[in-house]
């Protein structure tokens, strides 16, 4: 009874999400028709950790991922072998940039803008950090060699660049279906450049603005309240999901322990009840040898007083 009053975390296993904010949830639930895609991802961070495209690669959908620092993107390189990696930056012109990299990775940066803020109010994450030289060049170029397929979302997260990531598009060659942008590091609003490219705002999650290419029927599939809140009830986030699946197993050895140790009481219960039984018999048997011996003696007695008497 105790098993099925658990829940079984398989049961909500559609329902997680890797990414920081839910946008793999919320990119899901414009393409509730596609099994399998592909994604570009400019500025991936991690294969793993707060990846708006893990959802997606373990659902076989496949993509390009662009990660400029060498350590993260030596995980996508072991972690990703069906997705196309690219180590470098994507930037205004072709040629190198000094890339900070902070305590907390995803902070890191080309911007000279946001490196001075986290100068003047360094904190735990913004206070120490490294720099790297590192590769940049338009994005038209960085995806000209790689013979792209259709596009079904690009992911933009670049700390500061997302304007020149945008602007060094081929838009005729590479138009993705959906675009989901950072917007909490606007240094210039890409807004007007969108709308001459035919794309519309749809959705904001508070950190992200979510584009459709209005070309397409995209925006008429997307359903956030149907896909992420009726659906997958908000989503639960991965660690908390690994948490829950560790509590229910251990729940469920310390209930199968809980029914073994029943079992066995019930098994003692049935040997006491014979050993009881038994003993009744015994009483029972005792009884009559008692009888038995009484009545010999009383023979015997009976006999040795007649033989007395003759």
């Amino acid at each position: 009874m105790a098993q099925k009053q658990l829940q079984n975390p398989l049961e909500v296993g559609g329902c997680v999400y890797y990414a920081q904010n839910r946008e793999d949830l919320i990119l899901a639930s414009f393409f509730p028709d596609v099994k399998k895609g592909f994604y570009i991802d400019i500025g991936a961070f991690d294969p793993d950790t707060d990846s708006v495209t893990k959802l997606f690669y373990l659902q076989n959908w496949c993509g390009i991922n662009v990660e400029p620092q060498p350590d993260m993107f030596a995980r996508f390189k072991k972690l990703r072998p069906r997705d196309r990696n690219l180590n470098v930056g994507i930037a205004a012109k072709k040629g190198t940039m000094t890339l900070r990299s902070y305590k907390s990775q995803g902070l890191s940066t080309f911007s000279d803008t946001i490196k001075k803020g986290y100068e003047a109010t360094p904190d735990a994450d913004t206070g120490e950090y490294t720099e790297h030289i590192v590769a940049v060049l338009p994005l038209r170029e960085a995806l000209a060699p790689l013979d792209v397929p259709h596009i079904h979302f690009m992911k933009i997260d670049v700390e500061g660049l997302e304007y020149d990531v945008l602007a060094t598009n081929d838009w005729s060659r590479y138009r993705p279906e959906v675009l989901c942008i950072e917007a909490n590091h606007v240094e210039k609003d890409w807004h007007p450049l969108l709308k001459k490219e035919a794309y519309e705002p749809v959705f904001n999650d508070g950190l992200n603005e979510y584009f459709v290419d209005s070309r397409t029927d995209r925006k008429q599939k997307f359903d956030y309240v149907e896909e992420v809140v009726h659906k997958r009830g908000g989503g639960i986030r991965v660690e908390h999901f690994d948490l829950m699946t560790a509590w229910y197993y251990r729940a469920l050895d310390k209930t199968h322990h809980v029914e073994e140790l029943v079992a066995e009481r019930d098994k003692l219960f049935g040997e006491l009840q014979q050993i009881q039984h038994e003993l009744v018999r015994y009483d029972s048997i005792k009884g009559t040898v008692a009888r038995l011996s009484s009545l010999i003696k009383r023979n015997a007695t009976n006999a040795l007083h007649k033989r007395s008497d003759s």
